[in-house]
């Protein structure tokens, strides 16, 4: 016993029915890669944006990030529902779920090498998303780590039991804990 997928055969007629969900999903596909790409670019923004310290700046872009995502999920959103119509016109008595790679398989040449670019750009730009995501997130690890540092020292500053030169060192011989000391 075979426990290969069947797929089944298209009938001559509904090959041209087949090919519209496919021009949907293209563009769908396109909208959703430009998303990303704006996406990809906000995120670059972003590091930049921590680099300079701007919270306007920053709450800016983060906003216009959720904007990108939300229109995101409206295109996976619209996507799915082309896909379950699709699914139910094309494949009306299968109960597997067909995918957009499957579809590809049975699509015209010309609509199977747009909706593979598109899910192969889409895919490239979702891994640029990831990885400058985890750079931003290492960017502001270090950037915490600065400010626990520099809290630190300005707790020592502020507290009475260190005492500090004009020149900015830390002097030991002092015991009153004044900020500057009279003899330095």
């Amino acid at each position: 016993m075979n426990n290969a997928r069947i797929t089944p055969p298209f009938a001559e007629p509904s090959a041209t029915a087949f090919n519209a969900p496919v021009h949907s999903f293209i563009k769908n596909l396109q909208a959703e890669t430009n998303f990303y790409r704006e996406l990809v670019q906000l995120i670059e923004r972003e590091r930049e944006i921590l680099r300079h310290t701007s919270l306007v700046d920053l709450r800016t872009n983060h906003s216009r990030m959720e904007a990108c995502l939300l229109n995101v999920q409206i295109c996976r959103n619209e996507k799915e529902k082309i896909l379950k119509s699709f699914n139910k016109t094309v494949y009306p008595g299968c109960d597997d779920e067909q995918t957009l790679y499957s579809i590809a398989e049975h699509a015209d040449d010309h609509l199977r090498n747009q909706l593979l670019e598109c899910l192969d750009k889409r895919c490239r730009l979702i891994e640029a998303v990831k990885n400058r995501i985890s750079r931003n997130v290492t960017l502001l690890g270090s950037s915490l780590s600065q400010i626990g540092s520099t809290l630190m020292f300005l707790q020592k500053t502020i507290s009475g039991s260190t005492n500090y030169m004009p020149s900015g060192r830390m002097c030991t011989t002092m015991s009153n804990g004044t900020f500057f000391n009279r003899r330095g």
